[in-house]
């Protein structure tokens, strides 16, 4: 295992209801994750902000603070005891 914090790799919203985004994703097999930290935004581009921090044992998130009629983009980033991913 390496030292390096790694980002989760193909990350997949799917709403579940008009209140519910379900995240999925898969861990790096080969990473020092204690933790995968998960940021929202409106726009693809910019303006993320920090929604938890979930332990890297899991593979999942439901996001339960969505309004209906939004468009949410999220970013996942690993945690290490070395630091953070891109």
């Amino acid at each position: 295992m390496s030292g390096l914090a790694l980002p989760p790799q193909s990350v997949y919203p799917a709403p579940i209801s008009y209140d519910q985004i379900f995240l999925s994703w898969v861990n790096p097999i080969l990473s020092a994750n204690t933790g995968i930290e998960i940021y929202r935004g409106l726009s693809q581009s910019s303006g993320y902000s920090w929604l938890t921090t979930v332990s890297s044992s899991l593979d999942y998130y439901s996001d339960m603070s969505v309004n209906q009629d939004t468009s949410y983009f999220y970013k996942l980033r690993g945690q290490s005891s070395t630091g953070f991913s891109n």
